[in-house]
């Protein structure tokens, strides 16, 4: 009984903690709610990096002479295509918009990628990036 006693303290402080901290907890997350700011930023700029990856991955396809380059550049495609696509599929279901283009700063990075001279070494470091 002693026992019991013991934790009641312990629980009510904890719920006591929950009551003040839930007004802190992003409301996007829940289950059913509409996306937030947050959520809305995140599902934009991970299409952006999503289309920069296959577009450079395609590059990789045309332009290296390495074939370790070319099956990483088709991993790269296949892989990113797929997430591309599955991210899609969610922000439908939340009525996000996303890109469909490349902004002008991910175009730039895929220009001066394709007129490198020396391209599997500047694919290369894109993809360390």
């Amino acid at each position: 009984m002693t026992r019991s006693k013991n934790r009641l303290p312990i629980f009510l402080s904890l719920a006591m903690l929950g009551v003040i901290l839930s007004p802190l907890v992003p409301t996007s997350y829940g289950a059913g709610m509409p996306p937030g700011q947050d959520d809305m930023k995140f599902a934009q700029e991970a299409a952006m990096a999503g289309m920069t990856e296959v577009a450079a991955g395609r590059l990789a396809l045309s332009l290296s002479h390495d074939s370790e380059i070319q099956q990483f550049g088709q991993t790269i495609v296949t892989d990113h295509s797929e997430a591309n696509t599955k991210l899609a599929r969610i922000a439908q279901t939340k009525n996000l918009s996303l890109p469909t283009a490349l902004d002008d700063h991910h175009q730039d990075m895929i220009d001066t990628l394709k007129s490198s001279r020396k391209f599997d070494e500047d694919f290369s470091e894109m993809m360390k990036g």
